[in-house]
């Protein structure tokens, strides 16, 4: 059996996790040494949480990201 997360496109992984949690579950992308291009890949998948770990990335990602409102 392979991984979840090594199978298919991203949108692909993340409809078929959101499958599996119930609906009160809230899904949160952690974003830990993920560059901002695959932020932005989850973005277009749907993701609009997202949790950092370290402030100075946190910020720095923020701003290049103010152009998606919607994100928290």
């Amino acid at each position: 059996m392979t991984p979840l997360h090594l199978t298919g496109t991203l949108a692909e992984r993340l409809e078929t996790l959101r499958a599996t949690l119930p609906p009160r579950v809230k899904l949160i992308a952690v974003t830990k040494q993920v560059s901002v291009a695959a932020m932005r890949e989850a973005y277009q998948a749907g993701v609009r949480d997202f949790g950092e770990s370290r402030i100075q990335e946190a910020t720095q990602k923020q701003a290049e990201l103010q152009d998606l409102p919607d994100i928290t």
